[in-house]
């Protein structure tokens, strides 16, 4: 609960308007208890950080966007609906706990809905140690309509198909995306995780 209260802390002062409303102000007020007792409870060393190494960071945006397939989208997306970054603050803060191994997840530091992928081939399978990079893209009706997904690959990956879900052409095909038949994204229920 440390660090997702201190993720929802710090992304909440850089986007002040999403919280301006008595349950935003509830979520932070209740955000800074749980850091403020976790800290105490936790923590005997205070001089010593807790460590939050998880396998998501936020980097400056231009270590981003120079190589991001959906670049184009994020330009011409200047202003956000009310409540898009507050969703996807809470979403980046689950996935702060929330990653399996091999996950690994950095966001643009002032676009949250900016984000790369590394997914670390899973042991005892046919894509044991490579590499599987994607760019993730939240649009604007996020989370209204799923977050766009581009695979990246690499150039073994990109002459041949080696998995029915992702296409040398870099297409993704899966239900939650609505590139694939069975249930779709569900806007209440389903997360980037």
């Amino acid at each position: 609960m440390y660090t997702q209260s201190n993720m929802m802390l710090k992304s909440a002062m850089n986007n002040k308007g999403e919280f301006d409303n008595s349950r935003g102000r509830d979520m932070l007020w209740l955000c800074r208890k749980v850091s403020d007792i976790s800290a105490y409870l936790f923590r005997k060393d205070l001089d010593k950080p807790i460590s939050t190494d998880c396998g998501i960071i936020d980097v400056p945006d231009n270590e981003i966007l120079p190589t991001y397939y959906y670049s184009k989208d994020a330009e011409s997306l200047r202003h956000s609906p009310p409540g898009r970054i507050k969703r996807l603050i809470t979403e980046i803060t689950s996935l702060k706990t929330g990653l399996s191994k091999g996950i690994f997840v950095k966001h643009a530091s002032s676009r949250l809905d900016i984000m790369k992928i590394v997914i670390v081939g899973p042991e005892d399978t046919p894509y044991e140690n490579g590499l599987h990079e994607f760019d993730l893209f939240c649009p604007r009706n996020y989370p209204n309509e799923p977050p766009k997904v581009w695979f990246r690959g690499n150039m073994v990956c990109r002459t041949q198909m080696f998995n029915p879900n992702l296409h040398p052409d870099g297409k993704v095909c899966l239900s939650l995306l609505g590139t694939w038949d069975d249930p779709p994204w569900q806007p209440g229920q389903s997360t980037i995780l």
